[in-house]
């Protein structure tokens, strides 16, 4: 992976300074576990407004790291809360309505390895909403199947996860295979 140059980290600084100057309102807000569509999806959502994301030092000089550093008052302290996978929107929406947006925010998505399961999945033994070309994916991520008559068939009851049970990586691999519903994310 190519190395960010100079160039595009003052491009990031510059974008944050002229962005304090167009938006009343900064937040910082935590990326960790977010898809790129769910990011894709906030932005639609917040058309007028700015997301900025790039390296935490960057971003933290811009904002400046100390008092004597800020661009202006007080912005030095969100320095101190970039920190992982983290970024900044500039908006001129009022606090309460985005406060509230992101407390009620919520989009369905597939669990990775080692999360912890929101419900219990079992599979019936019986016939499996597959085509018959996923049975070897399907024996490797640990489920009894088995081919008759072209039909893929569980060859006993299986349980994929436990609610309150951290993931198998092969439970969420299978998890983003099967159809489901937007209760069972």
């Amino acid at each position: 992976m190519k190395k960010q140059g100079r160039k595009r980290k003052e491009a990031v600084v510059d974008t944050i300074l002229e962005c304090l100057e167009s938006y009343s309102h900064v937040y910082v807000f935590s990326m960790d576990g977010m898809r790129t569509s769910i990011v894709k999806d906030l932005r639609q959502k917040f058309a007028d407004d700015r997301f900025v994301m790039g390296k935490q030092t960057v971003m933290a000089l811009a904002v400046g790291r100390n008092a004597e550093e800020e661009p202006k008052q007080n912005l030095h302290k969100l320095s101190e809360h970039l920190t992982g996978n983290a970024g900044l929107l500039f908006t001129n929406r009022k606090q309460k309505e985005v406060v509230a947006f992101f407390k009620t925010f919520s989009e369905p998505e597939f669990a990775t390895g080692g999360a912890l399961a929101v419900s219990d999945y079992a599979i019936p033994a019986g016939p499996v909403a597959f085509q018959h070309t996923m049975a070897d994916p399907l024996r490797k991520l640990g489920l009894p199947v088995m081919l008759r008559n072209g039909t893929l068939m569980c060859e006993r009851d299986h349980q994929v996860r436990s609610s309150c049970a951290a993931r198998a990586r092969g439970a969420a691999r299978f998890g983003s295979l099967c159809p489901r519903s937007d209760s069972e994310a």
